[in-house]
């Protein structure tokens, strides 16, 4: 991480875990802490985002209490992937799961 975080760029990806991406988010204790330490290891110069295991508007959430950005990607192949399997366009389902996702957000915004 320390390598990472000197030669680092525009921002940090934290992986929240580590297996196959979609699987459950982790404890978020030890994110955070991580987090914390990935900031103090770039000499708090960079945006820290957290990915992997993140497939709710709440464990996106949870999530920005404490990073700077969240990534979502397996929750969103999963909508499209179902939508096309049942032969229906995936698009509206997917609109309705980033406006979740922008609420849980904005909501985390708000809160002190």
């Amino acid at each position: 991480m320390k390598a990472a975080a000197a030669v680092a760029g525009g921002f940090l990806y934290y992986v929240s875990l580590t297996g196959i991406t979609g699987s459950q988010l982790p404890n978020l204790d030890e994110a955070s802490a991580r987090v914390q330490q990935v900031r103090e290891l770039s000499g708090n110069r960079l945006p820290v985002a957290v990915g992997f295991g993140i497939a709710t508007p709440a464990d996106a959430r949870a999530v920005a209490s404490f990073a700077d950005g969240v990534v979502v990607g397996s929750a969103a192949v999963r909508i499209i992937e179902r939508a096309v399997n049942e032969g229906r366009d995936p698009v509206p389902a997917l609109e309705e799961f980033v406006a979740d996702l922008r609420a849980a957000l904005c909501l985390s915004l708000e809160s002190p």
